[in-house]
């Protein structure tokens, strides 16, 4: 008899109550914050560390990660202290590491300076002068023929913000070189109309060098500023980073990606049994919520858990790892699918 699949349920703990189409970074933590205490994670959570290395450990068959505690605060851990575990998995996604750009001088400007991802909310934008470097998105893939449906609204949607010949330079400007789906599809309704402000100025000439007092573009005009905004991105390919894994025979994930990130569903790698990671290499996506993509992730990593986890009451041990092969030969058939999607156009 065929068995019937687990019903996966994407519509787990929906938020009726958000205040607008697109709420702000304080909504959303409230939500986060309520789901954290309403299922009582807090108490399996541990704040104020950071994971420096972590390695399998073969006699037991378990993961060693090492745990330096960050702040003065008393706990009942030391400084440094190892947790053992009978399965391990990453959760730090790809989006945790600023990426900041190549440009010449970009450690002389003398004002103040930060990274989208690391605001300084005590810095008081009142008043001051402020360049924005960069304001593309991770780059993802998608349908080319979904493309065909949404580049006409995107046009048009353009069109309507930023209307008449006095904006057609400026629409020119924003309009994208490549096609629809070869960077994230950003929804917004406030992006346009923030350069029709007349203390807004859109800059699209490249730049040549950060000078102390703003940014040098070509043609030799230099603009002014009291603080650059980098909104740069992030190091999208280093999965783990900073953390040192090491898998069988002390084999680090490093040397296992030499030649590139790859994993057998974008979770699991050869080498590192009983590991599996949310976000991994080729499941990043630009049209849709990470959020779905993670909640079949989990359960997926859930069901291997429950393997070793029945093997371990039953007193005996179980490695789950993906043989090489079958790893490079999905990896091959994304790479071929991937082939064939919309692609940047120079």
């Amino acid at each position: 008899m065929k068995k019937t699949p687990p019903k996966f349920h994407p519509e787990f703990e929906p938020n009726p109550n958000w205040t607008r189409e697109y709420p702000g970074q304080e909504e959303i933590l409230d939500y986060l914050i309520s789901v954290a205490h309403k299922y009582q994670l807090y108490k399996h959570i541990r704040f104020s560390t950071s994971v420096e290395e972590v390695r399998w450990d073969a006699p037991s068959n378990t993961w060693k990660t090492k745990i330096t505690r960050l702040g003065a605060k008393d706990a009942e851990f030391g400084e440094h202290y190892t947790i053992t575990s009978n399965f391990l998995v990453s959760g730090v996604g790809q989006l945790n590491v600023p990426k900041y750009p190549d440009i010449q001088g970009v450690d002389s400007f003398k004002g103040k300076s930060m990274h989208s991802a690391r605001w300084d909310w005590d810095y008081d934008l009142r008043g001051k002068r402020i360049g924005i470097i960069g304001n593309g998105a991770t780059a993802a893939q998608i349908i080319p023929e979904v493309a065909k449906m949404f580049k006409g609204a995107a046009v048009q949607h353009m069109e309507t913000q930023l209307p008449g010949e006095k904006y057609k330079d400026m629409r020119e400007k924003l309009m994208p070189k490549y096609d629809m789906g070869c960077k994230r599809v950003i929804i917004t309704d406030d992006y346009f109309p923030t350069f029709t402000r007349e203390n807004v100025v859109l800059e699209t000439s490249a730049i040549k060098r950060i000078t102390e007092k703003g940014v040098e573009v070509e043609g030799e005009k230099e603009h002014e500023f009291d603080l650059l905004i980098y909104a740069t991105g992030f190091k999208t390919t280093q999965f783990m980073y900073p953390i040192k894994i090491y898998g069988t025979n002390g084999k680090s994930l490093d040397e296992i990606w030499a030649s590139g990130a790859s994993a057998y569903l974008g979770m699991t790698i050869p080498s590192l049994p009983n590991f599996s990671m949310l976000y991994g290499p080729n499941t990043n996506l630009g049209h849709n919520s990470i959020i779905l993509m993670i909640e079949a992730q989990a359960m997926y990593i859930n069901a291997l858990i429950t393997k070793i986890k029945t093997a371990r009451d039953s007193g005996h041990t179980l490695n789950i790892s993906p043989k090489q092969s079958v790893v490079d030969a999905y990896n091959a058939d994304v790479q071929r699918r991937l082939a064939q999607s919309a692609m940047r156009r120079g």
